[in-house]
């Protein structure tokens, strides 16, 4: 099994600037979600500790601490790499394995509500190019 690679220079800068911290849509909004602390145990070289945690699969990945960071780096990059490791142990909830099964079949994580989408302006979503995308995905027609 392939080690991930995790650049601690760029995680030691990271957890030094913290231009994003205000700014994490899902810290704001729940108290015990602290995406600093899976990055201090990943520079401090703590996998198996930030695996087991819960707060693994918590980022929604909206890319805020991307735009916002001048490296361009935002803590996507350490958190989405400690998912794929978890992934790859086996160390996912049930739910990862169901939404990835509803999305091979229908192209879709969520059915897009037409009342919602028209209260707030939005057009009918286009149609899913289900064949295309199983194509893509490597599932052939």
């Amino acid at each position: 099994m392939n080690q991930p690679r995790f650049d601690r220079e760029l995680l030691k800068e990271c957890l030094a600037c913290r231009a994003c911290q205000e700014d994490c849509p899902l810290a704001l909004f729940r108290e015990d979600y602290d995406p600093y602390l899976l990055l201090e145990l990943i520079r401090e070289g703590r996998l198996e500790e930030a695996l087991d945690m819960p707060q693994v699969w918590w980022c929604l990945e909206c890319y805020t601490c991307h735009e916002l960071c001048y490296m361009k780096y935002g803590m996507i990059e350490p958190l989405r790499e400690l998912k794929a490791l978890a992934m790859e142990r086996g160390l996912k909830p049930p739910q990862v394995d169901s939404s990835l099964k509803v999305f091979r079949n229908t192209g879709l994580l969520t059915k897009a509500s037409a009342a919602q989408r028209s209260k707030l302006g939005l057009p009918v979503p286009a149609s899913v190019a289900l064949d295309e995308l199983r194509v893509l995905l490597g599932g052939g027609r």
